[in-house]
């Protein structure tokens, strides 16, 4: 049996904001990935899927941004270093309109950043941007942004060949990994192709705990990626995501 690494200290936890947007707790920081404010809840609160800054308090707070499309980046998110004016943040070199006054790295592949406890390594995108790995606090993280294998019923086989050559390629560098948690596209919209990426990434490194993503609310793809007895592997959760604000513990 394969044996994963937990968290350092024990008390990580992860809520599930929306589409890409995840927020994950260690012991002394707040990392936020792809976090948007989309049909968020006047007055709305993190049981929904609604971010607060101030409510954390003594963690230092990592605002990670993978590309500039809407549906993974708010510029809204630059604003909370006005209150939090040691917020670090970790962004795709393809977004614009960043602030001077923040304390930013603009990410490419093969970035290797470390700031605060923070280290991160930057993976081109099969799409815009970058992906993330993330470790900090005895916490090994990955976040996939738009890197996926974005096969296309109805585009060229020659195209989508290519696209999983591509993508296959990316996943090489991650060969031999192991991540206490990995965050996954798996979009409905490709069909039958939608685990592609969750394939590729399962062929090449390991993970204690896997949050699919990038599945447009259609919350019944992560009962079908959880079920699905191909993807399974020992000592893996493939977690059921049921709605925005659900709290998991690593």
């Amino acid at each position: 049996m394969l044996q994963y690494r937990q968290g350092l200290y024990g008390r990580e936890f992860i809520t599930y904001l929306h589409h890409s947007g995840f927020l994950v707790e260690t012991d002394r920081h707040i990392l936020l990935f792809d976090c948007i404010r989309d049909n968020a809840p006047e007055g709305g609160t993190l049981g929904n899927g609604v971010f607060h800054p101030e409510a954390y308090a003594g963690k230092r707070l990592a605002v990670f941004v993978s590309h500039h499309h809407a549906d993974h980046f708010d510029p809204a998110v630059f604003g909370w270093v006005e209150n939090r004016p040691d917020t670090l943040y970790f962004v795709g070199k393809d977004v614009r309109r960043v602030p001077e006054n923040i304390h930013v790295f603009r990410m490419r592949s093969g970035d290797v950043k470390a700031e605060g406890g923070v280290e991160v390594t930057a993976l081109r995108s099969t799409d815009d941007g970058v992906a993330f790995i993330v470790q900090t606090d005895g916490v090994s993280l990955y976040h996939a942004g738009d890197l996926n294998d974005w096969r296309w019923e109805g585009e060229p086989e020659a195209d989508n060949a290519h696209m999983t050559a591509t993508y296959l390629k990316e996943m090489e560098k991650l060969k031999g990994m192991r991540f206490d948690a990995a965050f996954i596209p798996v979009d409905p919209r490709q069909g039958a192709d939608m685990k592609e990426g969750l394939r590729g990434f399962l062929a090449a490194a390991e993970a204690a705990h896997i949050f699919p993503m990038h599945f447009w609310d259609d919350f019944s793809v992560c009962s079908a990626v959880a079920e699905d007895s191909a993807l399974q592997r020992s000592g893996m959760i493939i977690h059921q995501i049921a709605g925005k604000g659900e709290q998991f513990k690593l």
